[in-house]
């Protein structure tokens, strides 16, 4: 291997890999327009809002569903209030 090739991998938006390794994609900082509107569904807000209305939503939805509201229920409650929230930030982090 060149060393050329290697450094194209990396001004493509790629991560450098160990020998062996398949290159990573670097993800972006901002979320795109595109996954916003993915999570608009785990959100349930339409597809068309804006941001302040999805931002109201997650800090709406985090609030009913934070871990520290679960702490004195049933086991059964908080592992369903815990993988609610992984699925709310999973979407927005996307």
């Amino acid at each position: 291997m060149d060393r050329g090739s290697a450094q194209s991998g990396a001004a493509e938006g790629k991560a450098e890999a160990a020998p062996g390794q398949k290159p990573r994609e670097k993800k972006s900082e901002k979320p795109t327009r595109g996954s916003r509107s993915a999570a608009h569904v785990v959100l349930g807000v339409r597809a068309d809002a804006d941001e302040a209305t999805i931002r109201s939503a997650y800090r709406k939805l985090c609030a009913t569903y934070h871990p520290d509201k679960f702490a004195q229920a049933p086991k059964r409650e908080q592992d369903q209030a815990n993988r609610r929230m992984t699925e709310i930030n999973a979407r927005m982090r996307r």
